[in-house]
């Protein structure tokens, strides 16, 4: 489960590539390709060091102006489905 002190970092096992403003990854380990849009993109670039979620929050909430529910209902759902496919390692 993600909580505000747990750390976050991408996966350095993952190709990637950005084509038309648009990251483009894959994993060797999964099989699996990976698109993500301008907030995804914003994430993973917010995730090339190691950060918390509280500073990764932060940095959404005053970027995009987005409220506790947003964040619940939007954010912690992605991250979850992005630790979930190994996208992203939580620490």
């Amino acid at each position: 489960m993600i909580e505000q002190t747990s750390i976050l970092y991408r996966n350095p096992d993952l190709l990637m590539n950005t084509v038309n403003g648009e990251t483009v990854m894959m994993s060797i380990e999964r099989g699996n390709y990976y698109g993500m849009n301008a907030t995804g993109n914003l994430i993973w670039n917010f995730l090339e060091n190691e950060t918390s979620v509280k500073e990764l929050t932060n940095h959404l909430q005053t970027t995009f102006l987005l409220n506790e529910d947003t964040l619940q209902k939007e954010v912690y759902p992605f991250l979850e489905k992005l630790i979930e496919e190994r996208i992203v390692i939580l620490k």
